[in-house]
């Protein structure tokens, strides 16, 4: 294990601890067992894969208008994702790798694992001071990849559920790296109507408003994780849920 990497098992236990292991929609720790050499993390069991083999499950029933999941399916699973993140924040932490992969699926719940690149805020900062680029490329806040300015924890996980919802709805996977030289990370950010018109993609207005909102560039006009949880999109029914 490389040294830059090696405080990751404690951070990830740290932020667990502090998170705790009572919402349905987080990953909680059952123990922790240390015998001078090796460090063991109990975790529960979650036997349905994960949120990103849903998604290409979700393939086989795909139709021109909808070639990811119905605006229905993926409500039922982003609602859980989001009541995941807000309760994650509202612990004081950040998660800074959120993706498909991240999302586990059990029985019918989304569970939000793998906290190892968390940061914890502090009492009353809400920005952090650049950390390095971190978490997946394709789903990496603009502000975390340009690594220069303090960023907002809580408003670069929001950016990066919105990547979520994104792919969920579309079908598709997200822009190779968020910067404005990638023409999706382009057209996702700026143009997010034109690019579902061109796909094709059936969206509704209050789903389009929701994605675009939480996918703004400049964090400052993003949608802050209680606006996002109180979205009129997650008013509307969800669908019946995928066969597995």
């Amino acid at each position: 294990m490389r040294n830059q990497h090696a405080e990751d098992p404690l951070k990830e236990i740290a932020a667990m601890q502090l998170i705790g292991n009572n919402h349905p929609n987080v990953l909680g720790c059952i123990e922790v067992l240390f015998d001078g050499q090796n460090l063991n993390i109990v975790l529960p069991y979650c036997d349905r894969g994960d949120l990103f083999q849903l998604l290409q499950e979700s393939q086989h029933t795909a139709t021109p208008d909808c070639p990811g999941m119905s605006e229905g399916q993926a409500r039922y699973w982003f609602r859980q994702v989001m009541a995941g993140v807000k309760h994650i924040h509202e612990s004081g932490v950040c998660h800074r790798d959120l993706s498909p992969e991240n999302v586990m699926i059990d029985d019918k719940r989304s569970i939000i694992i793998d906290m190892g690149m968390c940061l914890r805020k502090g009492s009353n900062k809400r920005l952090f001071k650049p950390q390095g680029a971190c978490g997946k490329l394709p789903y990496m806040s603009p502000e975390i990849y340009r690594n220069r300015d303090p960023f907002d924890g809580a408003a670069a996980d929001v950016w990066t559920a919105g990547t979520i919802l994104f792919c969920m709805v579309t079908g598709n996977r997200s822009y190779q790296r968020p910067h404005r030289s990638d023409p999706q990370f382009y057209w996702m950010s700026r143009g997010l109507s034109q690019l579902l018109k061109d796909w094709q993609v059936s969206l509704s207005m209050e789903g389009l408003h929701l994605l675009q909102n939480m996918l703004q560039v400049d964090p400052r006009l993003r949608l802050t994780i209680d606006e996002v949880v109180h979205h009129p999109w997650f008013t509307y029914p969800d669908d019946t849920l995928l066969p597995r």
